[in-house]
Order: structure tokens, then sequence, then C-alpha cells
């Protein structure tokens, strides 16, 4: 394992720039930034297909260190400030948005941060603000053989509702990933991990190391769920049709209304699933294009 104390440690360790060149959904990405810091990113970004053409046409995120700052800038012009005393999880997590979002940009797709997961390519969008809670709820699903299509960024189209695959390690904290089910432990004791400022560790989860057929490269959404940090003692769930949903790194609001939805009151972990799958096999599969 990996220990960082904070990103002050890296910077003494960066040594020369390096560069991440990837291919997200059509697009070449190249991401410049110290050395230190693309060896994280070499590891976190581990299942993303790495770009093979041409540097002419690449889009460029740059990451630099000025003024006792991280500055990261998007090839569309978007642009994020970050003090150099920051964790890494949040660092990498603002270098991965601003892929996605130049990303987005370039095919027209819209961005939203969750979990997507699919079950017979049926698409399942776990959203909202207790994401550790939504994340633990997936891994349980992918140990019943769901497979993910996205870790916590997703690029969806917005008239088809496809969901393209984007292969990134999951975050998780030392309290999440131990409530992860029994087939990650392998996966969570072999990844690396981080402790923030606040003696919070985080954990980049990769799930192939659970399962070598983890992912799915796309899927169509039919339903949404909803986890915003209800609980009690039994599982619930309460459909919401016609649901908006705001989020994503751009704050994007998605009109979920042609979906089934529903939010999630989390009671124990197994009871809690089954139900997820009940209400989902229950679902209406959207007409195909």
């Amino acid at each position: 394992m990996n220990v960082l104390h904070s990103l002050n440690e890296i910077i003494e360790r960066s040594g020369d720039g390096g560069s991440l060149d990837v291919h997200v959904c059509g697009a070449d990405v190249s991401v410049c930034a110290p050395g230190f810091v693309v060896d994280i990113l070499e590891r976190v970004l581990a299942g993303v297909p790495r770009a093979r053409g041409a540097s002419d046409g690449r889009h460029t995120v740059r990451v630099d260190i000025s003024s006792g700052t991280w500055q990261i800038a998007g090839a569309t012009g978007n642009r994020t400030v970050l003090s150099t005393h920051c964790e890494v999880p949040r660092l990498v997590g603002a270098i991965v948005s601003t892929i996605v979002q130049d990303v987005a940009a370039r095919s027209a797709l819209l961005t939203l941060r969750g979990t997507i997961i699919e079950k017979d390519g049926r698409g399942l969008a776990i959203v909202g603000d207790d994401w550790e809670s939504g994340l633990t709820v997936a891994t349980h699903l992918h140990a019943r053989g769901w497979h993910y299509v996205s870790g916590d960024h997703a690029l969806i189209d917005r008239a088809t509702f496809r969901a393209v695959g984007f292969e990134k390690s999951l975050y998780a904290t030392a309290s999440a990933a131990w409530s992860f089910p029994l087939p990650y432990r392998r996966a969570v004791e072999a990844s690396p991990w981080y402790v923030s400022s606040n003696e919070i560790a985080f954990y980049a989860v990769d799930p192939l190391l659970v399962d070598k057929q983890a992912w799915s490269h796309e899927a169509v959404l039919d339903a949404f769920l909803v986890v915003d940090g209800a609980t009690d003692e039994r599982a619930a769930l309460q459909t919401v049709p016609g649901m908006h949903v705001t989020n994503g790194p751009g704050r994007v609001t998605v009109d979920f209304s042609p979906l089934e939805g529903a939010r999630m009151t989390l009671g124990p972990i197994i009871e809690t699933c089954d139900l997820v799958e009940r209400w989902f096999d229950a679902v209406p599969g959207r007409v195909r294009a």
C-alpha cells in the first residue's frame, strides 16, 4: 500500500513533469502534471484505455503548482484552483472531473456524479448526497453479478440515456471500504490508500481485483436510485417519478423523468440490496434504438 499524508509530500517527491494519455469516449486526452501526480493517476485510471493516435488532436489537461496552489486547466476553459494543503483524493478527483468535462463538451454528453451499474444490459444510476452508501450498495450488487459502467463519474447521452463506460477506481473512505462485501477484501487490502490531515483514510479500489469481468462498456439506463442518507431498521423504496437531479462537475440538472426512479431508505445491507433487485426487476425495460 502507498500512504501519503498530504500533497506537500507529493510536491517534495514530484520530480520532473510527466504525462498520461488516455482515451475516453472517442476522445484522446493528455494530462500533463508533476511526475508523482501522474504516477497516482496511472493507478486510479488503470482501467481506462490509453491514447494511441497522434498527439496533435488530443485535449490537454494541465496541472501546475503556482503560488502555493494547484492549478488545473482543461482544454475547454474550465479551471480549478486548490490549495497545496488539500488531500490527494481531492486533487485527483478534480483532475478526473476536468477530464470528464472536456470529454463531455467534445461529445455533447451529460456528466453525472454517480455510480452506474448494469444487469443484462439494463442500467441503474445510483445518485444522491450519500455517495458512500450508494457506492456500498453498488459493490454488493456487483458481488451479486451486476457490472459497473462507471464508478463515480458518468457520461450519458441526453437523447438515449446511454451511459458510456469510464473505468475509474472506486474512491472509498475506510469506513465505507470495510462495509464492502467479502469478495472485496483482497481488493481493499491491495489498494493504494491515503490519509488526510484529519486522519481520514481514502482507498482507491480496483474492481478488477474482485472480478475480471467487473466492467461493461455501456448500458442504457432504465432507472435511477437516490441515496441521500435516510436510514431505518428496515429498507424501503419510495418512487419518485418525473425527478430532476442536479449534480456532476458542472452542477448540471439532469431530467430523469423518462426513467423509473426511487428514493432509498437504507436498512441492513442484504435486505437493502434484495429490495433494490426486486424493484429493478419489476421496472419495465425501455425500448432500445
